[in-house]
C-alpha cells in the first residue's frame, strides 16, 4: 500500500513540475519524427459507415475493407472487400498499381524539393465529410488544462484537456466549438489517444471523435482505431450525417519500385 501510496505522489509531483507547453512542442516534435515513418508502411484497414437522414434516423450502411499506403500527403487505398463482397482480382491489381503510381509521383516530388525543404516532418490529420482532425492544430491554437497521470496498458501516461480555441482556426473552423483530452505515452512522449466533444450548442457533450495508437515493432505507433459520429445537431458544421468507424491493423513494411510496382510487403 505504502508503495502505490509513493507511486502516485510521484505521479503527482511529475505532473506538477512539467510544463503543459513544452510537454506539447515535444510531442508534436517527437509525432512529425516518427510519422516519416509511415510512408515506409502498408497495412489493413475496415471501415464502417452508418448514414442518417436529416432527423437522425439511420439509412445505408457501408463497409469497406482492404490495404492502405501512406504518401506524405495522404492515405492510397486499395479496395478488397466491399459490403462482404470480394472486388473483382482485375480491378484490385489496376488500384495496386494506380496506388504505386501515386506513391512514385509523391516520391518524386519530394526528391524534386530536396527531400522536403526546411526538413521539418509532414503534419497529418484526418478529412472526412468536410471536417478535419488534425493533433498539431489542436495543440497549437488551443488551452491546455489540467495535466495529470495514469497507467495504460502498464505504461505511465500523461494526461490532459483541451478547451475551446479563442479565435479562427484556418482550415478547423470549429476548433472553437469543441473541447477534449490527450493520452500521452510518458516514456516515448507521443499521442497514444484523443478525443473530441461538442462543447457548444444544443449538442453540446456529444462525442463525436476518438483516435487510438498502438504502438508496433519498432518506434512508430499507428492509429489504432478512428471514430467520428456526425449525427447530431452541429453548430454551424458543413457535414454529412454519419457514423465513420476505421480500425487498422497488420502493419508491414513496403517498397515501391521505379516500375511503379508494388512489391510484396517485407517483415
Amino acid at each position: 500500500m505504502r508503495s502505490l501510496f509513493l507511486l502516485l505522489v510521484g505521479f503527482s509531483l511529475v505532473a506538477q513540475e512539467l510544463s503543459l507547453e513544452s510537454l506539447a512542442a515535444e510531442v508534436m516534435r517527437n509525432k512529425r519524427n516518427q510519422d516519416r515513418d509511415l510512408t515506409e508502411y502498408t497495412y489493413d484497414y475496415v471501415y464502417l459507415y452508418q448514414y442518417f437522414n436529416g432527423k437522425g434516423k439511420p439509412g445505408r450502411k457501408i463497409k469497406s475493407e482492404g490495404e492502405t499506403y501512406q504518401s506524405s500527403t495522404n492515405n492510397v487505398n486499395v479496395t478488397l472487400i466491399w459490403n462482404d463482397a470480394p472486388v473483382e482480382a482485375r480491378t484490385v491489381e489496376k488500384k495496386r498499381l494506380e496506388a504505386a503510381k501515386k506513391l512514385q509521383a509523391d516520391i518524386d516530388r519530394r526528391r524534386a524539393r530536396g527531400g522536403g525543404g526546411n526538413g521539418a516532418g509532414p503534419e497529418y490529420g484526418t478529412d472526412m465529410f468536410g471536417l478535419r482532425m488534425e493533433i498539431f492544430k489542436v495543440l497549437r491554437n488551443c488551452p491546455l488544462t489540467g495535466l495529470r497521470t495514469e497507467m495504460v496498458d502498464g505504461r505511465k501516461t500523461f494526461v490532459f484537456d483541451y478547451g475551446p480555441a479563442p479565435g479562427p482556426v484556418k482550415g478547423m473552423a470549429h476548433l472553437s466549438q469543441i473541447r477534449g483530452s490527450f493520452w500521452v505515452d510518458a516514456e516515448e512522449r507521443i499521442v497514444r489517444r484523443w478525443t473530441g466533444v461538442v462543447a457548444s450548442g444544443v449538442s453540446a457533450g456529444h462525442r463525436f471523435w476518438e483516435e487510438d495508437y498502438q504502438k508496433v515493432p519498432g518506434r512508430v505507433w499507428f492509429a489504432k482505431r478512428l471514430w467520428m459520429n456526425l449525427n447530431a445537431e452541429l453548430p454551424g458544421w458543413k457535414t454529412d450525417r454519419v457514423e465513420w468507424e476505421a480500425r487498422f491493423s497488420n502493419h508491414k513494411r513496403f517498397g515501391v519500385e521505379v516500375e511503379q510496382k508494388i512489391e510484396a510487403p517485407r517483415p
